[in-house]
């Protein structure tokens, strides 16, 4: 099929519109009574779907490994006022559930946490599945009360704070921090579908 000049004009700006970057709109709202609710909206999901290329173990060992902890995470989201299904999503997403799991940057256990998160929460065992677990609720706290919207603090969980407040309290275009946000958010995004 031969396409025309005319026809090739339409069509790229489709292409063009389909490949655009989506907005991020992810929001924290506090309710009247106190409790921070994520609301959301679906192009983050889309253009996760498009960048889902990471690897996870297979459904039945990933769920086994979240229902042998979600137990803690409930338990730790509510004392530190956290939203329990992004825990999650960032524990999927770091370590597939894997207390074990080092990363090549020296990141360590279920959330990842970096040497300097470590020490700046005290943590004596960072492969201790409830130390980790603890240090990087309070993490994420605290820079849920800095950037409010979740796009910001997943990137600056990923790339750190100052990241972020370099570049205008926006996520940087760094394509692992992109990617990463996208990643958690497609994992929110099928949690709320399944009931997670």
């Amino acid at each position: 099929m031969v396409i025309s000049r005319r026809q090739l004009v339409p069509f790229a700006a489709v292409i063009a519109f389909l490949c655009m970057p989506a907005a991020y709109g992810d929001v924290w709202q506090r309710g009247g009574d106190g409790e921070l609710t994520l609301h959301r909206t679906l192009d983050h999901f889309q253009r996760a779907r498009r960048a889902a290329d990471w690897r996870v173990p297979t459904a039945p060992v990933l769920a086994t490994r979240r229902q042998q902890y979600a137990e803690l995470i409930d338990q730790m989201s509510t004392l530190y006022g956290v939203h329990a299904p992004v825990v999650h999503a960032i524990i999927e997403v770091e370590s597939a559930y894997d207390t074990q799991a080092v990363s090549r940057a020296g990141a360590q256990g279920l959330m990842q946490l970096m040497p300097k998160t470590v020490e700046r929460f005290s943590v004596v065992d960072p492969l201790n599945p409830e130390q980790n677990i603890e240090a990087g609720i309070r993490y994420l706290q605290l820079l849920i009360r800095e950037f409010e919207t979740l796009d910001l603090v997943l990137a600056a969980y990923n790339a750190g704070e100052d990241a972020v407040r370099q570049y205008d309290r926006q996520v940087p275009p760094y394509p692992e921090t992109r990617a990463y946000v996208d990643r958690v958010m497609l994992v929110i995004h099928r949690q709320s579908d399944t009931g997670q």
